[in-house]
């Protein structure tokens, strides 16, 4: 089989084997393996050249998904696996990244858990569903949030404090909308009632 490419846009490089289209590169990916224009290749370098083009791929999109914001694991995959390349690929991006310290569940967890409880006024129990969705396991969300040590009935008390000091919560609309914004924010009807009882009584 004959490699041959035809530049495209920018740095782009198509790559064609007995004239079929196969995949696009880099000029600088092209050289760095090695390929030169009308080499002749067999099948096995032929998959050969094609992961490691997917692997710079990948590894160039995972580094430009993670420069936006911190990802989980699960979250980066699933973005890589999307891009419709081999997912043994995928495997070794993500080993590659996790290796150079960019991809770290546990510092994931713990900036995302600051995040919504510090900045976002959620609760342990909606922080614990949002970091399962992201695929962080039980054991490792049960030790992250064992640093917040929080009374959630002080905490609703001291958000509607904050935020919604001036709010009359004798005025039912008024109640129903932030009792809402609490029960999104995964606190528990229970404690919100009690506050609110608590401080309309006041």
């Amino acid at each position: 089989m004959k490699l041959t490419s035809k530049k495209g846009k920018g740095q782009k490089l198509h790559i064609y084997i007995d004239d079929d289209y196969k995949f696009t590169t880099d000029i600088n990916t092209f050289y760095l393996l090695g390929l030169q224009e009308n080499e002749e290749i067999d099948e096995e370098k032929l998959i050969f050249i094609k992961d490691k083009i997917d692997f710079s791929y990948l590894y160039n999109c995972a580094v430009k998904i993670l420069s936006l914001r911190a990802n989980s694991e699960k979250e980066l995959r699933d973005k890589l696996i999307k891009k419709n390349r081999r997912e043994y690929v995928v495997e070794e991006v993500i080993s590659k990244i996790k290796e150079q310290g960019y991809l770290n569940d546990e510092d994931f967890a713990k900036a995302y858990s600051k995040e919504l409880i510090q900045k976002k006024g959620k609760s342990k129990n909606y922080v614990s569903f949002k970091l399962r969705e992201k695929g962080i396991n039980n054991s490792m969300i049960d030790e992250v949030l064992e640093d917040y040590n929080i009374d959630e009935k002080e905490r609703i008390e001291d958000i509607i404090q904050r935020k919604y000091k001036k709010v009359n919560l004798n005025d039912e609309k008024e109640k129903r909308r932030i009792y809402n914004f609490f029960v999104r924010a995964g606190f528990k009807t229970g404690d919100i009632l009690t506050v609110f009882n608590k401080i309309v009584g006041e």
